[in-house]
């Protein structure tokens, strides 16, 4: 499964006694285009819950929890759930410091394999992140949106077209920022995480975003995700709820 982070990206809360209810949501398609495949990524969002299925591969979820801050990755084929949760990271980030002392020391092919896997803060070389914003609008699936450009030491990373008069519930909203801003703790502490369930996250910018994602280009993996299907809609609280009898472990180091 590769959902784009995003756009992605991502756990379970559980609605005790309400677990069959279902009330007003958000359902968010995308259309994903990467080097040798496409696929549609669903987004479900209800309140802080968040469910990302793909067209491509039917045996995979993930689910994320705004509240709790974590996400669970769910593999129906091997009935596993795997969680993985901000402490997590911070331990990955820790640890990668701590060796990043070493690295330093060491210099060479040890810098090398830290740069690699995307761990130049723990070699004290952290990226400049610049963002510019184009003037004039676009048009992406029927959405008029506003062109923003992030540039990592120079280079152009990402594009994204934000649409202002997309409208989504203010909670549901809040969610969606929380996830990307989740991914984005991902790209930077955690690309070897990532990088073992082969999901590309796009550089985005770290502040609430102003307005909703319809078109993000990745340009490192030149990876597409197009906004085709946006509506609201009645979501059951079952989307969110973890499979009974699946084998848990939380990721860590």
């Amino acid at each position: 499964m590769r959902p784009f982070s995003l756009l992605s990206g991502l756990a379970v809360l559980a609605l005790s006694g309400f677990l069959q209810s279902v009330s007003a949501g958000e359902r968010l398609e995308y259309n994903v285009v990467q080097a040798s495949t496409q696929e549609r990524i669903s987004i479900y969002i209800k309140g802080a819950q968040v469910r990302i299925v793909s067209s491509s591969d039917k045996s995979a979820a993930v689910i994320y929890n705004a509240d709790q801050r974590q996400i669970h990755i769910l593999n129906h084929s091997e009935k596993s759930i795997t969680t993985l949760d901000q402490a997590s990271l911070e331990q990955l980030a820790s640890i990668a410091e701590g060796m990043g002392e070493i690295a330093q020391s060491q210099g060479g092919v040890l810098a090398d394999i830290f740069k690699t896997f995307g761990l130049d803060s723990a070699l004290g070389e952290t990226a400049k992140i610049e963002i510019k914003t184009l003037s004039g609008e676009k048009n992406y699936a029927g959405q008029r949106c506003q062109v923003q450009q992030v540039y990592s030491d120079g280079l152009l990373s990402t594009q994204i077209c934000l649409a202002k008069n997309l409208s989504m519930q203010p909670a549901e909203k809040k969610t969606l920022d929380s996830l990307i801003s989740f991914a984005q703790i991902l790209l930077r502490q955690g690309q070897m995480i990532m990088a073992q369930f082969n999901l590309p996250i796009p550089l985005l910018p770290d502040s609430s975003l102003a307005g909703t994602p319809v078109y993000i280009g990745d340009i490192t993996s030149k990876t597409t995700a197009t906004l085709v299907g946006f509506k609201q809609m009645d979501v059951s609280a079952e989307q969110f709820s973890l499979p009974e009898g699946y084998t848990r472990q939380t990721l860590s180091l």
